[in-house]
């Protein structure tokens, strides 16, 4: 505590900063337990390896991208962290496949009746219309679900049998398909292997299109070598899945044909993710990268390139690790341009716009260094700028998804509510000593929130007044004496024909609110009637200037 003591804003009463540690844990573990109801997957809100509670005297944290969270050890819990069981990372996929026509079919009779099926391997089987040979054409579409990460699709194309005593109708010929979850593919031409015996027609085609839909929480997938130490224990080729379990638990699954469990799995929690160099001592795999963790690695390679920055990608997203993984400088990306609209062609342009404008160095910035009040003002500025394009529809206020954006990064990144608040006061007054229409019922709302933080009557749960907040608030109150009896002195001009609705009457009824020394003692009516007989004084003056100056013009014209 002595330590990180400078690291302390200061308060109005010295005594308050035991209390804005207390406060801080409280507001961290809200924002866990927020984070946790997001509907990731399924069966996410009730998972059992979410994140934990901050211990009331844990003053052990782990810093990552993400910002700080609590590093419990196992003899702070119960039971220690619980392993990932394989039913938590069960996918689900929406498999779509159209048949359209077939080629080939030129022994049979222009009149046979022919129609195809389609299945999964070990699920249901679908059938498309019946039509004559001569007219081969369906355009007909099967929808399958699985929970099979690598399926086994067959195409069957049948004739109907047309004996007197009719058995099974005879099938003609067969195409397998294993698609992956990265298979989307258009209307193309495949070759179906001829299974009638005696059929003489061996170059039959079939046109279709297949479909397979990713589910939300699989972030990557793809065929690597891997090799670990408690896992993958064998350098081979494997098909791989980054599967999202909750928001900050990932694990790294691998799959064979026709299973929905992996066979095996490790999750990312702690893990580094860097590039490396070839490896020449192992068949198979060109391109390298591995992940790390207390001296343990998985190592990893990809027969492609693009591949392997997709995977550091989405693995370097899903550990939260604070530096970016860069490219060995001998990589190819240096020296040869990738093809237009590849994967690392947009991923070298986000790279060099992200470098052009100064946003690489900001992607990486650790957030716990980062002041995030300052952020925060200047992004609320700026919406409120966007905001005031529309000045009379608006009149100030935000609209809906702009009050979530900003309710969001207050929660995320700690953004106390009354800096929120005098930062938003700040802005209106700026934009009202302009002459812009600012409605005084929402400067009203934000006084009070401000005003009853300052002396103590705890709106948002915060106890804790940091001497800044107590200094902005004593100036912007100030500021906002002098708007409101330069208002009410022009009444006719920043309220012409009563408009806004109720604004004179809330400009009033704000004056007064301002006029207070606290938040319990009430202004003495005197005091009151002393301002607002000033005001209408000097209210009788401008008009009689202004309406002199006027008829001095009208008569010289």
């Amino acid at each position: 505590m002595e330590k990180n003591r400078k690291l302390l804003p200061k308060f109005v009463v010295k005594e308050m900063e035991s209390l804005f540690l207390e406060e801080l844990r409280s507001s961290i573990n809200l924002l866990m337990s927020n984070l946790e109801s997001l509907p990731v997957s399924k069966g996410t809100t009730d998972s059992k390896y979410g994140l934990r509670k901050f211990g009331r005297y844990n003053n052990s944290f782990r810093r990552s991208r993400r910002g700080t969270t609590s590093s419990i050890s196992k003899s702070d819990t119960d039971g220690g962290e619980t392993a990932l069981n394989k039913l938590d990372v069960v996918l689900s996929f929406n498999l779509e496949v159209i048949v359209q026509e077939v080629q080939g079919l030129k022994s049979l009779p222009p009149n046979r009746i022919i129609y195809c099926t389609m299945e999964i391997e070990g699920g249901e089987k679908l059938q498309t219309d019946q039509t004559e040979s001569a007219k081969p054409h369906w355009d007909t579409q099967g929808d399958f679900t699985t929970t099979h990460p690598l399926p086994v699709v067959k195409i069957k194309l049948y004739a109907e049998n047309a004996r007197i005593i009719r058995f099974d109708d005879k099938e003609l010929a067969k195409l397998v398909i294993r698609p992956t979850p990265s298979t989307n593919k258009t209307a193309e031409w495949n070759k179906m292997e001829t299974t009638a015996k005696g059929f003489p027609d061996k170059d039959i085609k079939i046109r279709l299109t297949l479909r397979m839909d990713r589910p939300q929480n699989l972030k990557c997938s793809g065929y690597l070598y891997a090799l670990g130490k408690h896992v993958w224990k064998k350098w081979k080729k494997r098909f791989m899945i980054l599967v999202q379990v909750s928001q900050y638990t990932f694990a790294m699954c691998s799959y064979k044909e026709k299973k929905s469990d992996p066979t095996e799995m490790t999750t990312l929690d702690g893990h580094i993710i860097e590039y490396t160099e070839a490896v020449t001592e192992y068949d198979g795999g060109r391109f390298f990268f591995n992940a790390t963790k207390d001296n343990e690695a998985l190592l990893f390679a990809s027969d492609d390139e693009n591949e392997r920055h997709q995977w550091v990608q989405a693995m370097y997203r899903a550990t939260g690790q604070a530096v970016k993984p860069q490219p060995p400088p001998t990589t190819t990306v240096s020296s040869a341009k990738a093809p237009l609209n590849s994967p690392l062609s947009k991923l070298q342009g986000d790279t060099d716009k992200a470098r052009k404008h100064g946003m690489d160095a900001f992607c990486t910035t650790d957030p716990v260094k980062v002041d995030h009040s300052a952020y925060f003002k200047n992004l609320q500025t700026l919406t409120l700028d966007h905001r005031l394009n529309d000045m009379f529809a608006s009149l100030g206020w935000f609209s809906p998804g702009q009050i979530f954006v900003l309710d969001e990064y207050c929660a995320r990144y700690g953004v106390r509510g009354c800096h929120r608040h005098l930062s938003y006061l700040d802005d209106l007054l700026a934009r009202a000593e302009r002459g812009m229409a600012i409605d005084p019922t929402l400067m009203h709302y934000s006084f009070e929130f401000c005003a009853s933080h300052v002396h103590g009557n705890r709106p948002d749960g915060i106890g804790t007044v940091i001497l800044a907040e107590k200094e902005k608030f004593d100036e912007v109150k100030e500021r906002l004496r002098h708007l409101l009896e330069y208002q009410i002195t022009n009444f006719r001009y920043c309220f012409p024909m009563g408009r806004p609705e109720g604004a004179l009457k809330s400009s009033l009824s704000f004056l007064e609110r301002v006029l207070m020394k606290d938040i319990v003692t009430p202004v003495p009516p005197e005091e009151v009637k002393s301002v607002i007989k000033k005001c209408l004084e000097s209210a009788a003056l401008v008009n009689y200037t202004k309406l002199s100056a006027q008829a001095k013009m009208d008569g010289k014209l």
